[in-house]
């Protein structure tokens, strides 16, 4: 979240289309979380290449989200 954020941007974009998620854990390094949802039903919001570099890649299933999260350039 950025600073002077009340939501993260994530969550704004998610409601905006009437979803939203439920939030489970932060963690501050992208190792981390994919060391955990490899293990686990969970999901994760991450740069679409760093699945594939993960040591738990055979593990891992890449989707697309339910909306587009970035606005093209």
């Amino acid at each position: 979240m950025l600073p002077g954020m009340t939501s993260a941007l994530y969550d704004t974009l998610l409601a905006e289309h009437g979803h939203r998620r439920n939030l489970v854990i932060t963690l501050n390094h992208y190792n981390d979380i994919l060391t955990l949802i490899a293990g686990t039903d969970y999901l994760s919001v991450l740069p679409g290449d760093l699945a594939g570099l993960s040591a738990h890649s055979g593990k891992l299933h890449k989707r697309e989200p339910p909306i587009a999260l970035w606005c093209p350039t």
